[in-house]
């Protein structure tokens, strides 16, 4: 987005529906929520869209450090409209890995480029020492680029997603477990590399000027 922006004032009704105004591969636009006088409030969503799938390759012990994992590798892929980034944040919920294994989201390839089983990827992580098998999880987030344009990254934690998702659950999970060093930290950011790991990210030129776009507020 080119600033200054030329804002395009939409209703509120059409606040959590309403989808990017320019065309492109892929597009991120951000939507915020105004008063009457014009006055920003505090709400924002990001609308995504493009006309190609979103392609993450990732290697699995990348996300877990197993030798077991090493040579196997995950396809992600997504339509950038079906990623959906919450509101007033950056990112989507986590989705475990088996639950992405367990409903065939995911593409898997050994090094020889031959298929692998989900199942056979779960046996796997059942066999890694813990209680039940091991996890970890991923999720889609929106970063600012050097270059002034936004980014969709993967980014992944080697923890369940159930705890991950929940704040409160995930305080008292790094006050018992994670070094205090990590405990202590509000946020997780890329150069902590056993915190977060950042494995893949997709533009989002267009090669159009994407105008600044708003919603009215009733009240």
């Amino acid at each position: 987005m080119e600033f200054p922006a030329t804002w395009v004032v939409l209703n509120i009704t059409d606040y959590d529906t309403a989808m990017p105004a320019v065309s492109g591969e892929f597009v991120i636009e951000l939507l915020a929520q105004l008063r009457n006088t014009g006055r920003v409030l505090d709400g924002f969503r990001f609308a995504l869209d493009g006309s190609r799938a979103l392609e993450a390759t990732v290697n699995l012990d990348q996300i877990l450090p197993s030798e077991e994992l090493k040579g196997l590798q995950a396809l992600f892929q997504c339509w950038p409209r079906d990623v959906k980034i919450r509101r007033n944040m950056l990112s989507t919920a986590w989705t475990s890995l088996t639950d992405s294994l367990s409903s065939n989201e995911l593409d898997i390839t050994d090094e020889d480029g031959g298929g692998v089983t989900p199942g056979a990827v779960m046996r796997i992580l059942e066999r890694l020492p813990g209680n039940g098998p091991v996890n970890a999880s991923t999720r889609w987030a929106i970063s600012a680029g050097p270059d002034g344009f936004l980014n969709l990254q993967l980014q992944s934690l080697p923890l369940v997603a159930s705890v991950l998702n929940n704040r409160s659950i995930f305080k008292r999970y790094a006050l018992r477990y994670l070094p205090p060093k990590l405990s202590r930290n509000k946020t997780f950011s890329q150069s902590s590399s056993d915190s977060i790991s950042i494995v893949t990210s997709s533009r989002s030129r267009t090669g159009q000027r994407s105008p600044g776009r708003a919603e009215g507020s009733e009240y």
